[in-house]
């Protein structure tokens, strides 16, 4: 076996746990996405959607899945702005929570 067929055969291995890895990282994002949609605020759910946001943004793009990366790197900049100090958007950070969803399924279908 090549060098470079093993660096794939690695990289398939490490995109799998990292598909398998999705299921804690998408009910983090969905919990945040509840949240907001019941009481219209980001509230203790946002640090730990932020976090999964940032593992997702920093690894999706290298395994393959673009859009994934992303959707979670917009997602997750928007929220440090509004920790920041930036105005909260119900709306729009809903909207961009469900991009992410969108993508996670997209990733674990290979669509």
């Amino acid at each position: 076996m090549t060098d470079i067929a093993r660096l794939q055969e690695g990289l398939l291995r490490v995109r799998e746990r990292f598909l398998d890895d999705l299921d804690g990282r998408e009910r983090v994002v969905k919990a945040l996405r509840m949240e907001i949609s019941s009481t219209g605020n980001p509230g203790p759910s946002r640090d730990a959607a932020q976090r999964q946001l940032h593992r997702i943004a920093g690894t999706a793009a290298t395994l393959g899945l673009p859009e994934l990366g992303q959707a979670a790197s917009i997602c997750e900049d928007e929220l440090v702005q509004v920790q920041g100090g930036k105005a909260f958007d119900a709306d729009r950070t809903e909207g961009m929570l469900q991009d992410v969803l969108r993508q996670i399924s997209k990733a674990r279908t290979g669509g």
